[in-house]
């Protein structure tokens, strides 16, 4: 019963949020597989924007989608072998893959597996990780990338990166970076401390001239624009 209710609130709490978006302009669009989609603000987002994908897998569409609209270039981020082998496959030059994670500072982490092994997804914490199949992989932080690739805004920034996102929007929040728009999927899951993160580092960011223009139930994917 709780379930259907919350299902419920959800609801009204997005058609509200369709109806704010529509009064202020703003265009909000899905690219992408169900899967492996995202709701972005599409009006934002030309041939000459700077944009960030962390946490690629095996499913590349939304990438292909901004490519296909918006004929961008995009950086794509991810230390998964699994990963190059699917981006080598798709063959497409303007993703620009780079073999590195991404994290709060500049450091070397391990890197687990998943226990099943029909998952793609390798993360830095071992909850509901294996413990069999481990690498060390480097990581930058987000200044540093930006630095190495000599950019200096981000458009559109992407996380999907297995629970480092809460230590990356903690770095962010503390720095002077604000990239145009974040899409990030949280996972708490990986810690109990993120448990608790995760609606906090949600308000912080609101605080932070950014407003939320769309979120999945539990708020698990969200999108935040950057106030102009």
């Amino acid at each position: 019963m709780k379930s259907k209710f919350d299902r419920y609130i959800y609801k009204v709490k997005i058609l509200f949020l369709q109806l704010i978006n529509k009064l202020r302009r703003r265009q909000i669009s899905y690219y992408g597989s169900c899967y492996g989609g995202w709701y972005v603000a599409c009006e934002d987002i030309c041939n000459k924007s700077v944009i960030y994908s962390f946490g690629i897998g095996e499913d590349i569409s939304f990438d292909l989608k901004l490519i296909k609209e918006k004929d961008v270039i995009i950086h794509a981020f991810d230390p998964t072998p699994r990963s190059w082998i699917h981006v080598n496959k798709i063959n497409e030059p303007r993703i620009k893959l780079y073999k590195y994670g991404l994290s709060d500072k500049d450091c070397i982490k391990n890197f687990y597996a998943p226990k099943n092994k029909d998952h793609v997804s390798y993360s830095t914490y071992r909850n509901d990780q294996s413990n069999e199949s481990i690498f060390d992989v480097q990581f930058y932080c987000l200044n540093s990338i930006m630095t190495k690739l000599n950019h200096d805004h981000i458009d559109l920034l992407k996380l999907d990166i297995e629970g480092e996102e809460f230590n990356v929007l903690e770095d962010i929040i503390n720095s002077h970076l604000r990239p145009k728009q974040i899409l990030v999927e949280f996972h708490p899951e990986k810690s109990s401390i993120f448990i608790k993160k995760h609606k906090f580092l949600i308000n912080i960011l609101k605080n932070l001239d950014y407003s939320l223009v769309h979120f999945s139930h539990g708020y698990r994917e969200c999108t935040f624009l950057l106030k102009s």
